[in-house]
Parts: structure tokens; sequence; C-alpha cells
């Protein structure tokens, strides 16, 4: 019993260890991966001081670790807290029975690798959302997406072999479809505007940036830049907009809110829940990395995480109703920009 005594000294230690991580504004990929386990450290330190308080007679060492643990616990509960039922809704829900105003998108990471096609393409008819989002998507991938050319005659396709391939398939007009490539070569990005059946034009983008890690990039700074910039250029537009795609990063990090700051864009999950996409595989670690974002202009129909298809990703669905006016009254206004979040922008873009 006394090796699981310091084994719970040991797990509240690395849990101070990668909180302060957290609060470090650098870029290493394994400084920057703490901002991920919130969950997981909630768990971990919650279970190591009760352990200790429950199982052990608390003397001076054990009740150093436990008041350290607890505030630990506090702190990451709060931070995943606001992605919980208990929390008040960011956006909230509609009542409309319109299909006018109605757009639903179904977001899937497939995992370029991934041979089991089917499973998506089931999954897309059973939902039958107006807008298809694949991601890292090759021309394999391409061959078999294109069998809904007939329901998704409007189309946005940039296959590629490394993993950041993109796809849009649409049952919607789409007009000035772009793709970009913001920050490195071979990472591409999609804008466009979707006319809903009401006639009205919607700003659509589609990310995927690098994420940071040993495999892809030592820092987080390519992905940090991309998010910016396309927050900047959300910023500039007045009507309704929406992001989607794997961002490779968590809804609570630093970076994400600094990305709604910037554009003003509201997360449908703050209230509802975490819905997390990665990794599928394994339930013990998860988290939210495939998102939808959008502007003040809609209210929510529904979300859902849904079933794998075989890839490392679960796919996201999402039913948003163009409500302005009503929408503009009822959803939380988004947090300001701060002096200090312009500082940071520009020394940012200045290192690009």
């Amino acid at each position: 019993m006394i090796y699981l005594k310091y084994l719970s000294f040991f797990l509240i230690g690395i849990t101070l260890l990668l909180t302060v991580f957290q609060f470090l504004k650098r870029g290493e990929w394994w400084i920057r991966l703490a901002d991920f386990i919130h969950l997981q450290l909630t768990v971990v330190s919650l279970t190591s001081w009760v352990f200790l308080l429950l199982f052990f007679r608390v003397d001076g060492l054990s009740l150093m670790f436990i008041l350290v643990g607890i505030p630990l616990t506090v702190l990451h509960i709060s931070i995943i807290f606001p992605y919980t039922g208990f929390y008040p809704k960011q956006v909230k829900s509609s009542r409309s029975l319109n299909p006018k105003d109605r757009i639903t998108i179904l977001e899937a990471n497939v995992l370029m690798y991934n041979d089991a096609y089917t499973l998506l393409l089931d999954l897309i008819i059973e939902k039958d959302p107006d807008i298809v989002v694949a991601i890292e998507t090759d021309k394999r991938w391409e061959k078999k997406l294109d069998t809904l050319s007939n329901n998704y005659p409007y189309q946005i396709k940039f296959p590629q072999d490394n993993t950041y391939g993109l796809h849009l398939y649409s049952k919607l007009l789409l007009k000035d479809e772009k793709v970009s490539f913001l920050v490195e070569d071979d990472v591409p990005s999609f804008q466009a505007k979707v006319i809903n059946r009401d006639g009205q034009s919607i700003d659509i983008f589609v990310l995927h940036p690098k994420p940071p890690s040993p495999s892809e990039n030592y820092l987080s700074f390519e992905r940090d830049v991309e998010l910016i910039i396309v927050a900047r250029k959300i910023a500039k537009i007045s009507g309704p907009v929406i992001i989607t795609g794997d961002l490779n990063d968590v809804a609570w990090s630093h970076t994400s809110k600094l990305f709604q700051r910037i554009s003003g864009l509201l997360d449908p999950r703050v209230g509802r829940g975490l819905f997390n996409t990665f990794h599928a595989s394994y339930p013990l670690v998860r988290w939210p990395l495939d998102h939808v974002f959008h502007s003040q202009h809609f209210l929510i129909g529904e979300i859902e995480r849904l079933k794998g298809i075989n890839s490392d990703h679960f796919p996201i669905f999402i039913a948003l109703h163009l409500e302005s006016d009503m929408a503009k009254r009822l959803n939380e206004n988004p947090e300001n920009i701060s002096k200090e979040d312009f500082v940071e922008v520009q020394d940012k873009l200045n290192k690009l």
C-alpha cells in the first residue's frame, strides 16, 4: 500500500507540472499537449488526493499533496465545466420549423489510410446533410465520395497524399469558391459562399492545420497563425459565417479562445457537451478536435457526435438555423478582444 501512496504523490506532482505547462506561452508540442488533457488531469488529481484522504493517515507530507491536489482538481473542472450540460448555453436552441432557414453539415476526418469507405457513405445517406466536409482525403477517397455527386452537385476538391487533402460536397449552391494556402504550401483551406434555401448567403471556411507534434510541426506556430489569419478575415464579414474542420486544437485552449475573440464566433458546444471526436479507438484519451464555430446569426437545431467510421476521428453533425434577429437577441455576446490579444496577434504575424 505504501507504493500506492507514493504513486499518488507522483501523480499529483505530474498534474502540477502539466498544469504549469498550460500557462506557459510557448509553442513546443510537448508543452502544448498539456492544453488537451484537462479532463484526464481532473480525474488523475481527484483520484489521487481522495485516495490519500481515505486510505492513509494524513501526515504532514500527505496533507501537503492533498492541499495541492484539491485546487488542481478545482482548476481543471472549471476549465471543462462550460462544456457540460450544467453551464448556460452560448448558442440557444432553435424552435424553427422552417426548412428554408436550416443548414446541416456533416464533417469527418476520414483517416487517409482508412479503406472502410462505405461506413462514411452510409452515414451520409442516413443523416442526409446539406454539406459534407471530408478531411485527410486523397484520390482514392475522392473517387468514392464522387458517388455522391448526383445529390451533391456543388463541390470543392483538393486531394493530397500527405493527409491534408480536403473535400466539400454541397446540395446548396456554392459561389466564390477559393482554395488557399495560408501558412504552409501543402496545407490547403477552403472558403466559399453557400446560398441557403431562403436565398441568403453564408460564408463557410474549412480548415485542417497541422498539429504541434514530433511528427508534424515541432511548434504550434503554424497552426496558431493559420487560425489567427482566418479569424481576422471572419472579423471583417458582417453576414453569417460558419467554420468547420479538424483544427487540431481543443475548444478550451488559449489559441481557440483567442480565435473566438478575434472572429466573434460562438461555440455551440458550450452548455451542451464536449463532443470528443479524437481518438476514436481510446475512450480514456479523447478530446474535441473537430469543430464547428459560427456567427451570432444562428440558433442550433441539433449537434451530434456520430458513430465511428474506422477512422481515428468520429464524424460530427450539426444543424443550424439562420434566424439572425432572434439569434442576436438570444445568443450570448462574443467575448471582446483585448489589448493583450492585439499584441500577441501582431507578434505572431510579424514572425510569419
